[in-house]
C-alpha cells in the first residue's frame, strides 16, 4: 500500500491527542523531554535574548525550558497541531512572560503569526512527521541569514552496554515489534534534507540517556510513544506487549536501559 503522509499525519495527531496527561505524569516523574530541550539549545548554541520557534511543542515542556535559557529579554513560541497538549500547555502548566502558543501544522509555517524567529527547534518532533521536508523547507524561508534550526529524534532503546537494540531484537526473535519503535520517516536522511534545502554547517551528535527499566515503561505505556512500537495495534494490547517485551529482555539488560537520541543542527 503506498504511504500516505496524510493518513499517517492524522494517526499521529489522534495518539497525541490521547497523550497529553500522560506525557504530563511521565515528565513529572522523570524531567526528560526538559533535558532533551536543555541540550538541543546547547547544541544550537541557543542563548538569552533570542527569538525561538518550538516546533511540536506538545504540552509546553520544552517550550518552557528554553523560555528558561533566553531570559526575559527574550521570546518563545510554542507551536503543535493537537489540540489536547496544547490545551495542558496553555492552561496548566507555569506561565512564563516570555512564553506564547499557537496551533498550527508544522507542515505550514508560514501560517504562523509570531516574532520572527533567531532559531527554530524540533525537540523530539521532526522524526514524528511523514513530510519533514517541508517543515524544514518553511523553517529555511521564515529564518533569516545567520538563522538556526535545531531538531532531535530517538535513535532506539538498547540494554547498558548499547550492543542490544531492543525493538531491532525483539523484530528477529518474532516478538512483533516495528524494528526501529518511534520514526516515521529515516532520521538518517534529516544532515541531506537540511544541506538540500540551503542549510550549511550542519553539525551532528549523539545523546546517551540511563533509565532504569520503570522509566523506560512509562515512556512508552504514553499511547504517542507505544504506537510507535505497535503501529496497528490498539493501546491495550500494546502495553500487554510492552510488558511482554520488556520481560523478554531483562535478564540480558539487567534492569538498566540506554535512550540514544541524534541531534542536527545548522545555520542558514
Amino acid at each position: 500500500m503506498p504511504f500516505d503522509p496524510e493518513v499517517v499525519k492524522n494517526a499521529v495527531l489522534s495518539n497525541f491527542n490521547d497523550s497529553a496527561e500522560l506525557t504530563e505524569e511521565f515528565e513529572g516523574k522523570y524531567g526528560l523531554f526538559t533535558d532533551l530541550a536543555n541540550g538541543l539549545a546547547r547544541s544550537c548554541g541557543i542563548g538569552e535574548g533570542m527569538t525561538l520557534w518550538d516546533v511540536g511543542c506538545g504540552t509546553g515542556i520544552s517550550t518552557e525550558a528554553l523560555a528558561g535559557i533566553v531570559g526575559t529579554d527574550g521570546k518563545v513560541l510554542g507551536i503543535d497541531f493537537s489540540s489536547e497538549m496544547l490545551e495542558i500547555a496553555i492552561t496548566r502548566r507555569r506561565s512564563k512572560g516570555n512564553v506564547s502558543y499557537v496551533h498550527q501544522d508544522a507542515d505550514h509555517l508560514e501560517l504562523v503569526n509570531g516574532p520572527r524567529p533567531d532559531a527554530i527547534l524540533y525537540n523530539a518532533s521532526i522524526f514524528l512527521m511523514p513530510t519533514p521536508l517541508r517543515t524544514i523547507s518553511s523553517a529555511f524561508d521564515i529564518l533569516p541569514k545567520g538563522g538556526v534550526i535545531g531538531m532531535n529524534y530517538l535513535v532506539g532503546t538498547t540494554d547498558a552496554s548499547g550492543n542490544i537494540d531492543l525493538c531491532i531484537s525483539a523484530q528477529i526473535e518474532g516478538l512483533g515489534c516495528a524494528p526501529y519503535g518511534r520514526s516515521i520517516i529515516d532520521p538518517s536522511e534529516l544532515s541531506v534534507l537540511l544541506e538540500g534545502t540551503g542549510f550549511s554547517l550542519v553539525s551532528t551528535g549523539l545523546d546517551e540517556i540511563g533509565m532504569p527499566r520503570a522509566e523506560v515503561q512509562s515512556f512508552y505505556s504514553i499511547p504517542a510513544q507505544s504506537a510507535g512500537l505497535w503501529p496497528k495495534t490498539g493501546y491495550k494490547e500494546r502495553i500487554a506487549k510492552l510488558n511482554e517485551l520488556l520481560d523478554h529482555f531483562e535478564g540480558m539488560a539487567g534492569g538498566s536501559y540506554v535512550q540514544r537520541w541524534g541531534w542536527c543542527a545548522a545555520v542558514k
